[in-house]
């Protein structure tokens, strides 16, 4: 505990106090102990004055110390009850090893070329053919009511056929010829046909120019109809019929 020491009577004085205790203690008794002095007379004679001595108390007991400071300690609180969390157990996962995962991918990709190759393939190719078939088909050309077929009727074919309108009374027609052998074709005289719905539509003589090998040629020609412009049927409903009458 930190006091400090009186310079007069040397006594310990709280830091609290800014005097000395013991001294102000001393103070009040000697001013109370202190007579007053006597009235004045006047002196008969002469005679020594009376001196009085003041008297010393006897000190007064130091006032008891204070107990020493001490700090105050800081509350500390109670720590709160410890309550487990609860914790998820960990989940099982199923580990598969990658050899294992290589061997299965590999057997369903072959799975999969397989079934595409067994099935899918040979669809696409067969469909393929016929068509190609159907393409390669040359127009009807040959025998007609019955008569025996030109030897040179199997190489023509009859497309591209094209009906409008020609004059009063008259359609144009024009069609390819295509020659499908490796020779020469000679000029032809033949008769075509026109189909459509299943009955004749047009029938004329036509003349055939000579055509290379495996080349096509334009030709047009005018014939004579009843029908009216409108009336014209489409080229897609049209089916050629060729017969080859001679060769010049």
């Amino acid at each position: 505990m930190f006091t400090w020491i009186c310079p007069k009577c040397g006594s310990e004085v709280p830091p609290s106090e800014n005097d000395c205790p013991t001294c102000r203690a001393r103070a009040k008794a000697a001013a109370a102990t202190v007579q007053p002095p006597p009235a004045p007379v006047e002196p008969v004679a002469p005679a020594p004055a009376a001196t009085s001595t003041p008297v010393n108390p006897s000190p007064s007991p130091a006032p008891p110390s204070p107990p020493p400071y001490t700090p105050p300690q800081p509350v500390i609180a109670p720590p709160p009850s410890y309550q487990p969390m609860a914790v998820e157990p960990p989940r099982r996962t199923s580990s598969l090893s990658p050899v294992w995962v290589a061997v299965f991918s590999a057997v369903g990709l072959v799975a999969l070329l397989a079934i595409l190759y067994m099935f899918v393939l040979p669809r696409g190719s067969r469909s393929g053919k016929t068509a190609a078939v159907e393409l390669e088909k040359p127009g009807t050309a040959g025998a007609e009511n019955g008569a025996a077929a030109h030897p040179l009727g199997k190489y023509i074919e009859i497309t591209g056929l094209r009906v409008s309108e020609g004059g009063s009374g008259q359609a144009k027609i024009a069609f390819v010829a295509v020659n499908h052998s490796p020779a020469d074709l000679p000029e032809l005289d033949a008769h075509l046909t026109l189909t459509a719905g299943g009955a004749k539509t047009f029938e004329f003589p036509v003349q055939i120019p000579s055509i290379g090998p495996y080349e096509a040629k334009d030709i047009s020609t005018s014939v004579r109809t009843e029908l009216k412009p409108y009336e014209l049927p489409d080229w897609q409903t049209l089916k050629p019929s060729l017969r080859i009458v001679s060769e010049r």
